[in-house]
C-alpha cells in the first residue's frame, strides 16, 4: 500500500516523527485531551462528566467501579465519600457540583494550571493527528518548505525562502 511504501522510505532514512507521548493524554485514563476539547467548546457539563466518570480499561477496577456510579449525576452526593483521596480533582469537581449544581463553577474550581493542561493536551492531540495525516499524505516533513516559519542560520525567525538557506 501507499502508506507501507512511505513507511519503508521512512525506515530507510531512520527519521523520527516527533509525536506527543501518551503521558500527555493520560496513561491509565486517556481523557485529558477530551476534557480540553470540551473546555474549548465551553461545554462545561461534558467536561465535568469526563472528569468524574470517563472510564478506561487501563484504570484500576476500584476507580472504574466508582466512575461508573458517577455517570448518574444523582449519585454525586451518595458516593463522594467513596471517591479515593488520590482522585483529588474528581473530589473537587464533585463537591462543587453538589454545592452549586453549576458545571462552569465546578470547572473553575479546578486549578488553572490543570485547566490549561487540558487545553494543551487537546492541542497536542490535534498536532499528532496533523502529523499523522501529513506523513500519510507524503508530505516532506524533514526539510523546510517555502513559507514555513523557522529560524535562519543567524537565529532570526522568519519565513523560509528556498535558495536563501545557504
Amino acid at each position: 500500500s501507499d502508506c507501507e511504501d512511505r513507511l519503508s522510505e521512512f525506515v530507510d532514512y531512520q527519521k523520527i516523527l516527533n509525536f506527543y507521548g501518551y503521558q500527555r493524554f493520560g496513561s491509565k485514563r486517556p481523557v485529558t485531551h477530551l476534557i480540553g476539547k470540551a473546555l474549548l467548546r465551553r461545554d462545561f457539563k461534558k467536561a465535568v462528566e469526563l472528569i468524574v466518570s470517563f472510564t478506561s480499561r487501563y484504570d484500576s477496577k476500584e476507580n472504574t467501579e466508582i466512575r461508573e456510579k458517577l455517570v448518574d449525576k444523582s449519585n454525586y452526593k451518595k458516593y463522594l465519600n467513596q471517591v479515593p483521596p488520590q482522585m483529588d480533582i474528581e473530589r473537587i469537581v464533585l463537591q462543587e457540583m453538589i454545592d452549586h449544581d453549576d458545571a462552569q463553577k465546578a470547572i473553575h474550581a479546578v486549578p488553572l494550571n490543570l485547566r490549561r493542561f487540558y487545553v494543551q493536551a487537546y492541542q497536542s492531540y490535534l498536532f499528532n493527528q496533523t502529523l499523522s495525516a501529513a506523513f500519510t499524505d507524503g508530505e516532506d516533513l524533514f526539510a523546510a518548505q517555502t513559507g514555513d516559519v523557522c529560524y535562519d542560520l543567524h537565529g532570526i525567525l522568519g519565513k523560509f525562502i528556498k535558495g536563501l538557506d545557504q
